[in-house]
């Protein structure tokens, strides 16, 4: 199969859930994340008691993972076998010849997902200079995956959507929902949430109904339901973040939960502000102008004059160590049910380790 965008790959689902392999590959956790779930429930639905899914969180044994592949679903059952790991990069680093070999003669009864982000970019000057031969190896190595995994299995690149694709994929799930998006609305609707599919998702869910009856969505109803104080706030809560602001960024989270937003949402959008951060700080460290840098990220000129504000505070470890901790809280709040308020304690954990210097 070749290489498919991440939006793809509901239209071929079906085709993706009977391959050996699929590996999904790119820094965009939300979007990783709605790929895995497509793809578990692809491959392992309820209705066939043979199926399976075991999922690896850490970096486990080559031969866990392989002879739970090569186990038979359940006394000869319909269904599939589906083993998640998570840290694929750990784990090809660890055990990349193993898994090779395995791609040359993999189980026809079951479905391996491999979690992988691409190699940093090479640094620029005196670091890339001090680069070491291990990462060059590790890009290699994951290159070599790939190849082995395309051979007879599938690629997804879970890269975030660009702005056209998020509008393109909005007005697809308005027509799915019965509805449609008039151009004034798609824009208004990207201006508040950005182009993240997860809380696009639950903003259209929510106009869906606020319309009731009527076919069409307006700007109008974006304007009234999806409100610009939700975009700020979102916003606010980051800056609060990177600035290790705790009791700022506390205050803003109750507001939004407040406001009817999920858990999920809170920590989709903080991502998508924060990886906007260190687009502008990147941007900014290379004499870009503000204007460029706006069109570049995808945002108004001002929030990258307020962003630079917040910059000064935020080194690319510190974003970096963000990323991890939020990436893990991701796959903890799709994978935990909780109460209102356990919720709300789960976030203000999850905030204070954030704003941690």
């Amino acid at each position: 199969m070749a290489i498919l965008k991440a939006l793809e790959l509901e239209d071929r689902l079906q085709e993706a859930a009977q391959t050996p392999v699929c590996a999904l590959v790119g820094g965009d956790d939300s979007m990783r994340s709605r790929c895995l779930r497509l793809l578990k429930d692809a491959a392992a639905p309820p209705e066939l008691p043979g199926s399976t899914v075991r999922r690896f969180e850490d970096v486990p044994e080559a031969r866990d993972v392989f002879d739970e592949l090569r186990t038979l679903p359940f006394m000869g059952l319909e269904g599939r076998r589906v083993v998640v790991v998570e840290r694929g990069n750990a784990f090809l680093q660890a055990h990349g010849e193993r898994l090779i070999e395995y791609l040359k003669h993999p189980s026809r009864t079951a479905t391996l997902i491999l979690c992988l982000e691409e190699p940093a970019r090479r640094r620029r000057g005196r670091a890339a200079a001090d680069e070491g031969d291990g990462e060059k190896g590790s890009a290699k190595l994951l290159q070599q995956v790939l190849r082995a995994v395309q051979s007879d299995g599938l690629v997804v690149d879970c890269k975030g959507p660009t702005w056209p694709e998020a509008k393109r994929w909005a007005r697809s799930l308005a027509e799915r929902m019965g509805k449609k998006l008039t151009p004034q609305a798609v824009e208004s609707l990207l201006e508040a949430i950005g182009p993240n599919l997860l809380a696009l998702r639950s903003e259209l869910e929510k106009l869906s109904a606020y319309v009731a009856s009527a076919n069409t969505i307006t700007e109008r109803d974006v304007g009234e339901l999806v409100a610009q104080a939700r975009s700020r706030s979102v916003f606010e809560l980051a800056e609060a973040v990177g600035r290790g602001d705790a009791a700022g960024a506390l205050r803003l989270c109750s507001r939004l939960l407040l406001s009817g937003e999920s858990r999920e949402a809170i920590i989709s959008v903080l991502a998508l502000q924060l990886r906007r951060l260190w687009q502008i700080k990147r941007a900014h460290a290379d004499g870009v102008s503000e204007a460029e840098t706006a069109r570049k990220v995808g945002v108004p000129q001002f929030v990258v004059g307020r962003a630079l504000k917040v910059l000064p505070m935020l080194c690319e470890e510190r974003l970096a160590r963000q990323f991890h901790i939020l990436s893990a809280a991701d796959v903890e709040s799709k994978t935990t049910s909780l109460r209102s308020q356990e919720e709300k304690v789960w976030l203000e954990g999850l905030l204070a380790r954030l704003c941690r210097p």
